[in-house]
């Protein structure tokens, strides 16, 4: 994988690297079976990153009520929460992202109670506590490599 400061000695001068990478996710959609689309070149880099801006993104702990709030904060609906959500069907997710669900949730739970019991006992598996393996987690879906409708018909099950 090329990391952003040997992508801009390659490519500033011809292409921006947020253009690379809305051409390189367009790409992966299609590749696993989803459209394609022309992808409108021009977009800027920004001139600075820092990855403290993030912390206002939507924590993956966040519930239905909390993620619609955060996105009204945004200027963004429903419709676009559901959107973005979908983007789910092609992906990972790392145990840090829910660890906290399946160990000591609550001081009379220790499995968070609105999580199906089985998929709970699933993840703790693969997420024993302490986990030491960084890379250890869960894939989205169960076609985590196809782009599919797959996402949303597990959210609804």
């Amino acid at each position: 994988m090329m990391r952003k400061p040997s992508l801009n000695r390659h490519v500033r001068s011809t292409v921006s690297c947020a253009d690379v990478i809305t051409i390189a996710a367009r790409d992966v959609v299609a590749m696993s079976g989803g459209p394609f689309w022309n992808v409108l070149k021009g977009r800027k880099d920004g001139r600075v990153s820092i990855a403290a801006e993030t912390i206002n993104f939507p924590a993956p702990t966040f519930n239905d009520s909390q993620l619609i709030q955060s996105f009204i904060k945004r200027g963004l609906g429903i419709k676009d929460l559901v959107t973005l959500s979908g983007g789910h069907t092609l992906g990972f997710s790392h145990c840090s992202s829910f660890q906290a669900r399946l160990h000591n949730f609550s001081s009379v739970h220790d499995i968070d109670p609105s999580m199906n019991s089985e998929f709970a006992e699933t993840l703790r598996k693969k997420c024993p506590k302490p986990n030491k393996d960084r890379n250890a987690g869960q894939f989205l879906d169960s076609t985590a490599s196809t782009f599919d409708n797959n996402y949303y018909k597990q959210l609804l099950a």
